[in-house]
């Protein structure tokens, strides 16, 4: 947690509001973070919240994509209000945790325990379906080439048997 994201789920808190998690931003800043950021270091996209939900009173999980046409390597990520308040950093020394190409997207899931903050204080804006039916057209695509391989190879096995060639073994 930044120290402005700590005052400003305790300032909504006493007045009866949630946080609410609206954005979350994509950058190449590799460091260590130390709580007094209020942008990122790098900040190289900002992305809306694809599929979120808070599932404990002190976590909640959230998955975004960056299908924009930069390249980048992923160093850190922050986590916006909808005030525009950056509330958490995740960033390490060292560590790039993906490789964004103009002609890919990065799908980034994580997981955000807010320990330290009252039960339910923070929750999350989700701007899209189940993830998962988002990548239902992929599995489509990937099952209808599988099923068109398949087929081929069973004419060739059936050619080759009504040839003589083989034995269908």
């Amino acid at each position: 947690m930044t120290r402005a994201g700590l005052q400003a789920v305790f300032n909504d808190n006493n007045r009866g509001f949630e946080t609410l998690i609206g954005a979350i931003a994509l950058g190449a800043g590799i460091y260590q973070p130390n709580g007094n950021q209020t942008a990122l270091m790098d900040e190289r996209s900002r992305v809306n919240v694809l599929s979120g939900k808070r599932v404990a009173p002190n976590q909640i999980n959230f998955t975004v994509v960056d299908e924009s046409e930069q390249e980048y390597d992923l160093g850190e990520l922050g986590v916006y209000s909808t005030t525009g308040v950056l509330l958490c950093v995740y960033s390490a020394q060292g560590e790039v945790i993906a490789r964004k190409t103009a002609d890919t997207g990065v799908i980034v899931s994580a997981s955000l325990v807010l320990t330290g903050l009252p039960d339910n204080s923070v929750n999350i804006i989700d701007t899209g379906p189940d993830f998962n039916i988002l990548i239902a057209p992929e599995l489509a695509r990937m099952a209808t080439v599988q099923i068109s391989n398949m087929t081929r190879h069973l004419k060739q096995l059936f050619r080759s048997m009504d040839l003589g060639l083989t034995h269908g073994t």
